[in-house]
């Protein structure tokens, strides 16, 4: 059974099954593995199936075979038809499929980003319980007592500091970190769209599709912490682009692939935070970009690795999202 997940089914290609799943989260937990599992609850757990991305990039699709493997599902596999065709759009961004990754000049906004950091670290803030995880100061993977792959006392966990264009002060517990935070938007937007223009990228409604967040790291100290290690596994961003501007310590990896195959288990992590604090920052695909420009381009698998100390682990991060997501807020007004 061939089985699609795309959110947008091609009409040229035959499918005995179309399950579009990328943007099925779990707004309470932002976790995918859930969702994932209750769509193909009605499927055969010893039917065979080939899981397919419109015959693009297998990123996604091997994360969705892995969480299906791993619950009882026992013929999964990725369908590996890579359509080089259909997708024949060339990126100028991400030229190299094998390191789907841009660095960038950050000068012009280095003392803004450092500035809120600073604010950020000079306190304890509130922690808010945002509408479906959009604006504030909270535990993304504690909003719900059900337990998730990340929400587990044995892996780190993270505090957000998130806002979008959208913001309304009257929702977070913290205006005055939210409100600092929300200058920076309109210097995130020029360099975002002076990046896109030069690499001649034209994205539909830019300006209102950009999130920032600030991820701190964050567990209960080990028993002996020189032994200690905690790892976020290897994962794509459910995005059109992701960058990160800054990150405090060592420790953040993106999978340079190793062959034409473009899995995550076939990639060499390369720390890039030497990079990030020489002013400069990185962008690279989310799980849609490929399909939103048409272009052969897989996501970028990426992940982070945490020794103990003392020290505070935090990252600024940006978003363009998905279209869909605009076009769910709008729905909502």
């Amino acid at each position: 059974m061939l089985i699609n997940i795309s959110t947008n089914p091609r009409e040229d290609l035959h499918y005995d099954l179309s399950l579009p799943i990328v943007f099925a989260r779990d707004k309470k937990t932002n976790s995918y593995h859930s969702k994932i599992l209750e769509i193909f609850s009605d499927i055969d757990h010893n039917a065979v199936l080939f899981i397919t991305d419109n015959g693009g990039p297998p990123n996604f699709v091997e994360r969705v075979v892995d969480i299906l493997r791993s619950n009882g599902y026992k013929n999964v596999y990725i369908d590996s038809n890579f359509d080089y065709e259909y997708f024949s759009q060339k990126s100028q961004m991400f030229s190299d499929p094998k390191r789907p990754f841009l660095f960038f000049d950050i000068t012009p906004i280095k003392d803004d980003i450092e500035k809120i950091i600073d604010l950020y670290k000079s306190k304890t803030w509130k922690i808010d319980v945002p509408d479906e995880g959009i604006t504030g100061h909270y535990h993304p993977f504690m909003l719900s007592k059900q337990k998730t792959p990340y929400a587990v006392e044995s892996l780190p966990q993270q505090i957000w500091t998130q806002i979008q264009p959208d913001y309304n002060r009257s929702t977070t517990r913290n205006p005055e970190l939210m409100d600092e935070f929300f200058s920076l938007m309109p210097k995130i937007q020029n360099l975002l769209t002076n990046i896109c223009n030069y690499n001649q990228m034209d994205i539909e409604n830019l300006n209102e599709r950009i999130t920032l967040r600030i991820i701190e790291y964050t567990w209960q100290p080990p028993k002996q912490p020189q032994n200690f290690m905690r790892t976020f596994s290897p994962h794509i961003d459910n995005s059109l682009m992701t960058g990160i501007l800054f990150q405090s310590v060592p420790g953040l990896y993106v999978h340079e692939f190793v062959n034409e195959y473009y899995i995550s288990k076939e990639t060499n992590p390369i720390d890039v935070r030497d990079r990030l604090f020489n002013n400069q920052g990185i962008i690279f695909p989310g799980n849609i970009f490929f399909e939103e420009f048409k272009t052969w381009i897989p996501a970028l698998w990426h992940d982070v690795k945490l020794d103990y100390s003392d020290e505070r682990r935090i990252s600024f991060v940006i978003r363009i999202e998905p279209k869909s997501e605009i076009s769910l807020k709008e729905q909502a007004r």
